[in-house]
């Protein structure tokens, strides 16, 4: 490799690197649920409170991408446990490592997209430098780049397939190469060119900054410190071992539910009731220590029921009941009067603002159905939740503390 070319490729990485620890959402669910939490279950095994959705039990997902993250675990929790690093230095470190991991498949492609254009139009004319430029300097790609999915480990292996094509090589010999390349040609429609592509990639940047929210990654982050304040001496995944599933396909067995912790929460303190709608924060691969016990409202479609039956046309998840029916989704499936309800209480509730009022009515001590459970509702946390969202259920979000003083909103 060439020094300038190994320059260039050491910038790129620096830059997606920052790039990917500086970004504070998630573009869609699948980018955790379809890659992390199968991931964490490769490396940690199924008690590490990974959340496998009911894709996985039917096998129409591919394992390869989750066992890149799963052998990135397992190596990065191998090298922390021999330097005993502390829980925090560690939690920390796991939730950075597939954002890392995926910056380097994101420098390589724009690296490789460079060398393609060099490869095209040659040096002269600045089309290379244009078509770099215009890769890393893109606001769309700044959020893309860094995702726990596909897309840059695809757009690498694209790339680099295009470049080793038969007749790639001979592509600068074109008519259109050898305009572009002439030096006597006035560049000016070119910078015009770029100027408004950038123009219209600040326009889409900042568009999808205000449309796809900050604020669950950052209740998470909360979250997972108030933990450590009450379980200073935890270990990080010390209840769970490696697992032999990395060499092999996730199979629909063993543990088949959606959300396989929720089976042990009668027996467990819950710290974090989930009341969002379904995926709208990452899972285990954020909240990351087995003991913190967490719930969430689940969204499986219903694969059980045959088709055209009006129990098909009639389903309603677990979500949907929810908001259909708060009070009575809250009174007869969260907490019915026939159980200890108080077992189940969490410490704390997060949810979009639009459930405010209705979980202070639900815990009313003089009307609410829920007044003999003893919550009183307090806020702790708030974050902004971007300027709007086509879902009105996704309005500010709350979290509140039913057991200790105080309460969440974003």
């Amino acid at each position: 490799m060439k020094s300038r070319d190994a320059t260039v490729l050491y910038i790129l990485v620096a830059f997606r690197f920052v790039n990917a620890l500086c970004v504070r959402t998630f573009f869609q669910p699948d980018e955790y649920f379809q890659a992390l939490e199968p991931a964490w279950r490769i490396a940690f095994g199924s008690d590490s409170g990974a959340w496998l959705t009911w894709e996985w039990q039917y096998q129409l997902r591919s394992s390869l991408h989750p066992a890149l993250f799963g052998g990135v675990y397992i190596v990065l929790h191998n090298v922390l446990k021999f330097l005993h690093a502390s829980p925090e230095i560690s939690a920390a470190l796991l939730v950075a490592a597939p954002k890392a991991t995926q910056a380097v498949f994101a420098a390589l492609g724009d690296y490789y997209t460079w060398k393609l254009a060099l490869q095209i139009y040659g040096n002269s004319g600045g089309i290379a430098s244009a078509a770099l430029w215009l890769t890393v300097s893109n606001p769309w790609q700044w959020h893309p780049a860094a995702l726990d999915d596909m897309p840059s480990l695809c757009l690498h292996r694209a790339v680099e397939i295009d470049r080793a094509r038969p007749g790639a090589s001979q592509a600068t010999t074109s008519p259109l190469a050898a305009k572009n390349s002439s030096p006597s040609k006035p560049r000016l429609r070119h910078r015009y060119v770029l100027g408004g592509c950038l123009a219209v990639n600040i326009i889409l940047g900042g568009y999808l900054s205000s449309f796809h929210q900050r604020a669950p990654l950052s209740v998470l982050h909360f979250l997972r410190h108030e933990y450590e304040g009450i379980h200073p001496d935890s270990l990080v995944l010390g209840q769970a071992t490696p697992s032999s599933e990395h060499t092999a396909p996730l199979a629909p067995s063993g543990n088949g539910t959606a959300i396989d912790i929720n089976r042990h929460l009668d027996d467990m303190e819950l710290f974090a009731l989930f009341l969002t709608p379904c995926h709208s924060t990452p899972w285990r691969s954020h909240l990351v220590y087995p003991g913190l016990h967490a719930r969430a409202l689940t969204c499986e479609p219903p694969i059980h029921t045959e088709p055209g039956t009006r129990e098909r046309e009639e389903y309603l998840d677990e979500a949907d009941r929810f908001y259909a029916d708060k009070d009575a989704f809250l009174a007869t499936e969260m907490w019915p009067q026939d159980k200890d309800a108080r077992r189940l209480l969490p410490r704390y509730i997060v949810g979009f603002e639009g459930i405010e009022e209705d979980l202070r009515r639900f815990f009313d001590r003089q009307q609410g159905r829920g007044a003999g459970l003893g919550v009183e509702l307090h806020r702790v946390w708030e974050g902004w939740n971007g300027f709007f969202n086509e879902d009105v259920r996704r309005r500010g979000l709350l979290v509140d503390d039913p057991k200790h003083p105080p309460g969440i909103l974003f």
